[in-house]
């Protein structure tokens, strides 16, 4: 029988799980319209690289490649999001899976910003698509970070919790005796 405890936590991760599957797809969204307005790949002028004072030069790119790095974000978020959902339907808790959250959490923040940035130079349509891309990684980051805190208060099955007590690491593993090898 789980405690109240247990049961705020699986309620809290439910939503969190929700907020970045819902954010995720927010990006995909937001993204994927932004595209759709690159009708040529003819430059653009992208306003992250002005806050580095870059020479005039290196402030344009294409707009194919304006949005590539946030792809491959959206790609990991996706992975995060799937992966939480697997080992959650196991009842198994995975510290790689969290290391993939952590990672995704930083650069879906690293993004809000440049959406954040890059709406002060656009208006209309492409502000209006900025802006979903925008909620969209804060959404995502903030299920993200709930999903991180919450995974450590959720229930592990018997046989996940017994594997993990029957292989302790023994006090000498993974040493080696130096002594021994030297007078070889």
């Amino acid at each position: 029988m789980a405690s109240n405890g247990e049961k705020i936590a699986g309620l809290v991760w439910v939503l969190s799980f929700f907020l970045a599957f819902s954010g995720g797809c927010l990006v995909l969204a937001g993204l994927a319209s932004m595209q759709n307005l690159c009708h040529n790949d003819g430059p653009i002028v992208t306003n992250s690289r002005r806050m580095l004072q870059l020479s005039p030069e290196t402030l344009i790119v294409t707009c194919s490649k304006a949005y590539r790095f946030q792809w491959w974000g959206w790609a990991l978020q996706t992975a995060f999001v799937l992966l939480t959902a697997i080992y959650w339907a196991a009842k198994s808790r995975n510290a790689g899976v969290l290391i993939i959250g952590a990672c995704a959490t930083v650069l879906g923040m690293i993004f809000c910003n440049d959406q954040l940035k890059a709406m002060d130079d656009v208006s209309g349509r492409a502000f209006s698509r900025a802006t979903t891309t925008f909620v969209g990684w804060l959404v995502a980051c903030t299920g993200n970070f709930l999903l991180i805190l919450t995974a450590f208060h959720l229930p592990e099955t018997a046989s996940a919790a017994a594997a993990d007590k029957k292989a302790p690491a023994s006090p000498g593993a993974g040493t080696t005796d130096v002594s021994a090898v030297a007078t070889a």
